[in-house]
């Protein structure tokens, strides 16, 4: 077993120089203990190191997570309250499609109405016309009457003569009037 760890035995005859030996190979196996102790401890505090900045990054990803996941909740309440703008708005849309269907209906029904009043007042209109036309007819009429009253016969004779209507001059009227209002 010896001879693995330090290798071959010289050929030694006294202990002193087995001892000296061992006391390099010693010395030797500590200069490396020490290296290696001094590389593992170098590499101990880089991998502490790293463990230290992956904390960190850890750290600044879980802040930066929060970070985001806030932001995400923030605009789910803004996506949910535009949402529902949205929905209120389709609905007064519709709302006001409706009622601008309703009011056309009713435009289109009175312009119907409008047109059937304005031939009624033209129709009255043409109707008043014609009944003051009849009433001052009536009222010339009238007045002829009381002035017959009042003028002589000959007159009154002349002017049913002069009539075109008159019963009494059926030939040639033009020419009874002009007659009588020569004598």
């Amino acid at each position: 077993m010896g001879e693995v760890l330090l290798g071959p035995f010289p050929p030694l005859g006294n202990y002193n120089q087995k001892h000296q030996y061992y006391k390099v190979k010693l010395h030797i196996i500590k200069d490396r203990l020490v290296d290696e102790v001094q590389l593992r401890d170098e590499k101990i505090k880089q991998l502490e190191n790293e463990v230290g900045a992956l904390r960190q990054q850890i750290e600044k990803e879980k802040a930066f997570q929060d970070q985001i996941t806030t932001q995400n909740d923030i605009l789910l309440l803004e996506k949910r309250k535009l949402l529902e703008k949205v929905t209120e708005q389709d609905l007064l849309i519709d709302s006001n499609k409706w009622r601008l269907f309703s009011v056309q209906n009713r435009v289109l029904f009175l312009d119907e109405e409008n047109k059937q009043l304005q031939k009624n007042s033209l129709r009255l209109t043409q109707e008043v016309y014609f009944l003051e036309h009849i009433i001052k007819s009536i009222q010339m009429h009238r007045q002829e009457e009381t002035t017959i009253c009042d003028i002589p016969e000959s007159e009154v004779l002349n002017k049913i003569m002069c009539l075109p209507d008159s019963r009494l001059v059926k030939s040639r009227p033009s020419f009874a009037c002009l007659s009588v209002t020569a004598a």
